[in-house]
């Protein structure tokens, strides 16, 4: 009998360390404060015309705060030819801002991303397209299907 009582004391004890060592200190959840999500805006500005540069920019912003010590690259490249894309660093402007000065060829459909890196554990990648001149017919098809599908079909998705 007081073999038994013995162990059941130790497995109590034992039961014991285990509920208050896994349990969390008084005041743990401020340690770990949940940050607001790194954000990007990438734009074209102005008009881009066949074989002159194109202005883009992009703002990297972590809530409302806009970053100022972000790492950015651009990346420009023609439809259908992404293994030929030309890079440049962004430069920051003011307030969470980054430009550069992008090259662009003939006429058609183009590409620019911004590669966003925010102390080296976030990283951000917006791609937007933009027309450069004229577009071909088949060109201007292809803009056509692409905006039905993202913004047509007219139905309800749940």
């Amino acid at each position: 009998m007081s073999k038994m009582i013995g162990s059941n004391i130790i497995m109590g004890v034992m039961l014991l360390f285990i509920i208050t060592g896994c349990s969390l200190s008084p005041g743990v959840e401020t340690l770990y404060t949940q940050q607001p999500p790194l954000d990007t805006e990438l734009s074209i500005v102005g008009d881009v015309q066949p074989d002159q540069e194109a202005t883009v920019e992009v703002m990297v912003t972590n809530g409302d705060e806009p970053i100022q010590d972000a790492k950015v690259v651009f990346s420009v490249w023609k439809e259908n030819d992404r293994e030929n894309a030309i890079y440049m660093d962004g430069e920051p402007a003011t307030n969470g801002m980054y430009t550069a000065l992008l090259p662009v060829g003939t006429d058609g459909i183009y590409y620019v991303k911004a590669e966003a890196t925010v102390s080296e554990k976030q990283t951000l990648t917006p791609i937007k397209r933009f027309v450069v001149g004229d577009l071909s017919e088949e060109e201007q098809d292809t803009i056509e299907n692409d905006e039905q599908e993202n913004h047509g079909g007219g139905g309800h998705h749940h």
